[in-house]
């Protein structure tokens, strides 16, 4: 467990599911825990009880609000922004003001709360966002509004890392995948629906739906399916030159990619060309990590 002795965090969004278990697992950890809440106030108690957190109620749609929980904690070690919500429906029907306040709850309001945090925050602090898979990929109708609302939030990250990354202020974005919640749970009414495009399920008869690239350690079976763009593409690239199931279980794949590798160099030096992209694609160091 982490030493989080001394240390202030505020999670926005902490009552329930992903929230509270953060809150607790920081709580755990010694640090000085403070979360929001909107409507589930016996959550709230009950957590706050449970861990020694204080618990604010605040409105994640209200932008001053949420500046103003932000301020009034002063410096903070570590901001957890988890509030969202979720909207879905056919995009030519679905309710105007019901999709702008999911916008203003999983992209405004996350952007005001790093941004009031950085004010105070001392040198090596730490800001998380909590998105979705959905930022990635939406892999059934009704989800785009959505799936812009996590998209969006992956270039605020990147451009507020940026923006702080001179003081050592980190900002990162997690995309989970399905977990089950009070909002979400694992026996809901969407649960087969959500099991039939989720890369990792219970085993088929002679077989495994867990992608072949992904499933050579132990830790890989809790991957969520948001990996860097150059993995993505390496493992395709490996994939294209291995005509075995899955690679096969043997070396041939990364062999055959790394011929291909200098195939493509000596083609490009002949032909005088330059190798940035190439080098780019295949050097996970020169990629953007912010």
């Amino acid at each position: 467990m982490a030493n989080f002795n001394g240390k202030k965090v505020l999670v926005i969004g902490g009552s329930r599911g992903i929230g509270a278990a953060i809150v607790r697992r920081f709580a755990g950890d010694g640090a000085t825990v403070a979360f929001t809440y909107a409507g589930a106030t016996e959550a709230a108690k009950a957590l706050a009880s449970e861990t020694g957190a204080a618990a604010i109620r605040s409105d994640a749609a209200d932008r001053d609000a949420v500046i103003n929980v932000v301020k009034d904690q002063g410096a903070l070690d570590v901001l957890v922004v988890n509030a969202g919500t979720l909207v879905l429906g056919d995009p030519l029907e679905v309710d105007a003001d019901a999709v702008d306040r999911m916008i203003d709850v999983n992209v405004r309001a996350p952007y005001h709360a790093a941004v009031e945090a950085a004010r105070q925050m001392p040198e090596g602090g730490r800001i998380i966002i909590v998105g979705s898979v959905n930022g990635d990929r939406m892999p059934f109708a009704g989800g785009a509004a959505y799936a812009l609302t996590k998209s969006a939030v992956q270039g605020m990250a990147r451009g507020l890392a940026r923006d702080f990354g001179a003081r050592g202020i980190t900002v990162n974005v997690i995309q989970p995948g399905p977990t089950s919640t009070d909002m979400n749970p694992e026996d809901g009414p969407m649960s087969d629906f959500m099991h039939s495009f989720m890369a990792i399920a219970p085993r088929p008869p002679g077989g495994s739906r867990r992608p072949c690239g992904l499933s050579r350690r132990p830790r890989s079976r809790f991957h969520d399916g948001s990996a860097p763009y150059h993995r993505r593409r390496l493992w395709r690239l490996t994939r294209r030159h291995d005509p075995t199931p899955c690679g096969g279980g043997s070396r041939h794949g990364v062999v055959a990619f790394r011929q291909y590798i200098r195939t493509r160099a000596k083609r490009a030096r002949n032909a005088a060309t330059p190798l940035r992209k190439l080098h780019i694609l295949t050097n996970p160091a020169l990629h953007d990590r912010s």
